[in-house]
């Protein structure tokens, strides 16, 4: 379903009006003089980006920890309750005890980190 969409999307939307096949040029026009933003393009340098090691660290980063998240969203509620037969109940509260502890942690370190610049 994601790829017809895709393909929906692509043949549909366009960047600009004027690249639309049907919409009459009064309508480009009205839409070219009636825009908030400026319409220049300016060329992505790929070069320069994908050449950074910041941008690949990150990208190995995001990877390897939604691999992780993917294990405890989606296998480990089953592996509890299949492999190690936990009831529903208890596999909920075991899963849900390291969510709150994240959040928790997440909460305090915003308190915490802007004061260890200083």
């Amino acid at each position: 379903i994601g790829v017809v969409w895709v393909v929906i999307c692509y043949r549909w939307f366009k960047n600009f009006p004027a690249q639309m096949k049907n919409i009459q040029p009064e309508e480009v026009a009205y839409i070219e003089t009636n825009r908030r933003f400026n319409t220049s393009q300016h060329a992505i340098p790929w070069k320069i980006i994908l050449r950074n090691r910041n941008l690949w660290a990150l990208m190995l980063m995001y990877f390897c920890c939604q691999w992780a998240n993917y294990f405890f969203v989606a296998w480990m509620p089953v592996y509890l309750v299949e492999g190690k037969h936990f009831s529903e109940n208890t596999m909920k509260r075991k899963l849900s005890s390291p969510c709150l502890l994240r959040a928790l942690q997440a909460s305090l370190l915003t308190l915490v980190v802007p004061h260890a610049k200083r």
